[in-house]
């Protein structure tokens, strides 16, 4: 499996992950459980991970992260392909935060 990209619709309880190769073709298309998800991350090779910016993205942001992914969280309004932005190009960037900088923040409200 030569995965390049994959994105990941982050949910309750089931995930979908979509994979494409460096042509752009389908490569990866499964439905996980949470449980499931580390694990079935953790067997891809090193890749860009997209996902929306949304309450469990930081947190799943540094597991991938941790298994040597590059992460890259989407703006909300940004994912469904219609991007309500001021201008016509997408401009909003998440940068997921670095690990230190998470656990100051849930140390201190």
């Amino acid at each position: 499996m030569n995965v390049t990209t994959v994105g990941i619709d982050l949910a309750k309880s089931i995930f979908q992950l979509h994979g494409v190769d460096e042509r752009g073709k389908v490569a990866l298309q499964k439905r996980v459980t949470r449980s499931k998800l580390r694990e079935t991350v953790a067997q891809l090779p090193s890749c860009l991970i997209g996902m929306e910016a949304c309450g469990s993205a930081q947190y799943w942001s540094l597991e991938f992260q941790q298994l040597g992914h590059t992460v890259k969280l989407i703006s909300p309004q940004c994912v469904s392909g219609h991007c309500y932005c001021a201008t016509s190009i997408c401009r909003h960037k998440f940068v997921s935060r670095a690990h230190r900088a998470q656990k100051i923040l849930v140390t201190h409200p």
